[in-house]
């Protein structure tokens, strides 16, 4: 599982009686956002756009790290650090890595999802 279990347990200390289910709302979130938000990501590299690409990583990593995705979060930080000094990743390694950490941790979000059904 790529989601870190700790973080998962923070998640689920947050609900309080009566509320709606945070831990289903976040992972559904994430679930919904991050594949989208990794096409944006590669696009905006893919096209030199480093101000949006750097946002758009800020932005998945801050969500990666909640969801305790915290392998696709540090991913996420360096891919931050390229598009915050301008540069795009060597090759295509560091975008398909993030890709395939993207789709563990929203298959380990769906997985939790099901189970808690």
């Amino acid at each position: 599982m790529s989601l870190d279990p700790t973080a998962i347990a923070r998640i689920k200390e947050l609900q309080r009686p009566g509320r709606p289910d945070v831990l289903r709302r976040i992972l559904q979130q994430f679930a919904e956002n991050a594949p989208r938000q990794c096409a944006e990501l590669s696009a905006a590299f893919g096209c030199a756009d480093f101000s949006k690409a750097t946002l758009i990583s800020h932005t998945m990593k801050s969500s990666a790290a909640t969801v305790g995705a915290l392998e696709l979060a540090a991913s996420l930080r360096g891919l931050e650090i390229l598009g915050y000094t301008g540069q795009a990743p060597v090759g295509s390694d560091e975008l398909e890595r993030m890709r395939a950490q993207v789709d563990q941790a929203v298959a380990d979000a769906v997985q939790i999802l099901r189970s808690a059904s």
